[in-house]
Order: C-alpha cells, then sequence, then structure tokens
C-alpha cells in the first residue's frame, strides 16, 4: 500500500514538473516574441521624418504593448520594459532619458490594459460597439496619457529639446501613441480572424479587397500617377473600407485600415499629400 501510494504520488510530482517546465518555456518564447515585435515597431516608429526628440507622431509599439498585454497578461511587462529601453538607448538621448521613457512606456500600456479589464465581459474580439469603444477611449487615449506625461517629462527634466516645448512634446507623443493603438491594436487583436477567411475560400475576395485599398490609397499620395487631383479622390478609399467590414467583419476592416494608413504614412513623409 505504501509502495503504491509513492509510486502515485512520483507520477504526480512528474506530470506537475513536465507541467511547470512546458509553461515556463511557453512564457520565456511569448516575451522572446513581444520583445522582437516591440523592437521592430519602435524602429519603424523612429524611422518616420517627422520624429524630434524620440517622439514621434505615429507610435506602432504603442499598439502593440497595449495588445500583448490584452492577450498575454500583465506578466509580458519586463519584454515591453526592455523593448522601450533598448529602442531608445542607442538614439541620441542620453541613457536616463531611455530608461524613463521606457518606464512610461510600460506603465501606460499597463493602465490602459487594466482599464480594458474593468470593462464588463470585454472582449478583445472587437466584435461589440462597446468594445471597439472601450479600446478607443480607454486604450488608445486614457492610458497613452500616461506614457506621454511621464516621457514627456523625463524628456524636459534631461534637458532634451522636443518639439517646441513641453506642451506640443507632450500632444504630440500622446497623438502618436493614440495613433499606435488605433492602428495596430486591433490588427493584433483580430489577426487570428484570418484563419476563417482561408476556410472559407475567400482569399480571391480578400486580395482583390487589399489590392484596391492599396490602389486607391497611392493613387492620393502619390503624384507620379497623375490620374486625376488626389483631394478629389480623398474618400476614395473608404468603399474598401467599409468593404473589408461588412465582408470580412472586424479583420478585414482593421487590415485595410492598417494598410491604408501605411501607405498614408508613407506619402506624407515624402511630401506626397493632399493635406
Amino acid at each position: 500500500m505504501n509502495a503504491a501510494a509513492h509510486t502515485a504520488y512520483s507520477n504526480a510530482e512528474t506530470r506537475l514538473n513536465l507541467v511547470q517546465g512546458h509553461r515556463k518555456r511557453r512564457r520565456t518564447w511569448e516575451l522572446v516574441c513581444v520583445l522582437a515585435a516591440y523592437l521592430l515597431a519602435g524602429e519603424i516608429g523612429l524611422a518616420v521624418p517627422f520624429t524630434s526628440g524620440n517622439i514621434s507622431p505615429l507610435w506602432p509599439p504603442a499598439g502593440v504593448a497595449l495588445a500583448a498585454m490584452v492577450i498575454l497578461g500583465y506578466r509580458i511587462w519586463p519584454a515591453v520594459a526592455l523593448g522601450a529601453f533598448i529602442v531608445n538607448f542607442f538614439t541620441g538621448i542620453p541613457h536616463l532619458a531611455a530608461a524613463g521613457i521606457a518606464l512610461g512606456n510600460t506603465v501606460g500600456p499597463l493602465c490602459g490594459a487594466w482599464l480594458l479589464r474593468q470593462l464588463p465581459r470585454f472582449q478583445p474580439s472587437l466584435t461589440r460597439l462597446r468594445d471597439v469603444l472601450g479600446m478607443s477611449i480607454l486604450g488608445a487615449f486614457c492610458g497613452t496619457a500616461v506614457s506621454a506625461t511621464i516621457g514627456a517629462g523625463v524628456l524636459f527634466l534631461t534637458g532634451v529639446n522636443a518639439w517646441s516645448g513641453f506642451a506640443s512634446a507632450w500632444l504630440m507623443w500622446w497623438l502618436g501613441d493614440a495613433m499606435g493603438v488605433l492602428i495596430v491594436t486591433p490588427l493584433v487583436l483580430t489577426f487570428t480572424g484570418l484563419v476563417s477567411i482561408w476556410e472559407d475560400r475567400r482569399l480571391v475576395e480578400f486580395a482583390c479587397l487589399l489590392l484596391g485599398a492599396a490602389g486607391s490609397a497611392l493613387v492620393i499620395f502619390d503624384p507620379r500617377f497623375g490620374l486625376m487631383r488626389a483631394d478629389v479622390f480623398a474618400f476614395g478609399v473608404f468603399p474598401f473600407v467599409l468593404w473589408g467590414a461588412i465582408r470580412f467583419e472586424v479583420t478585414g476592416a482593421a487590415i485595410v485600415s492598417f494598410l491604408i494608413s501605411a501607405i498614408t504614412v508613407w506619402g506624407t513623409a515624402h511630401g506626397f499629400s493632399p493635406f
């Protein structure tokens, strides 16, 4: 009887160790993936030509960080903090400022994710209007205000002259993070919806949608096409957003919006703009 109990205990302990080992490897892999995604998004954000003092009017890492914390939980914060520090460490700002910015870029998404979790039955799939409004208001505008306040304050205290002063730096930081959340976070949260598109064999229609959206945006933001006045064609992208939302739901709308936004930023950065 004692031998049987000892054997059962050993088997249970072995299974527990295997489960714990699997969880540890999974969490390590999650941290690595989030870190890599944040670093890539950070390089894209700093590459925007109208970035000043490490403050970009479009900051994709904010969207990556919030999406990671919504999906994986608060435990992913070390990857966000390390990624934010590395991105800013190799720029021209003081290392102390890089550490302060990393703090702000971590606390902001944590606050945004916490606020979203306070919504009753919040669904990351964003299939309900209340979830979309929550993401837009709490995630994109409330949480990012924390990052902007800490980051702009750190730059001011360390003598980094970003934009024309603290107020403009704060506003640009806040808008940049908010744009990053509005564009990138829905894309990440709904990316699994591509599986249903693949299973339904609507890939041809989806490819036509993306080609149409990209083509209309290029006509607006690349004058070399010269098909018509860009300001006349400026609203030509909206039918493709509606197409994506109606036929492919949130996933389609998020992907089309991301594609159009990327072309818009590229065109504006190169001086091609109807605005």
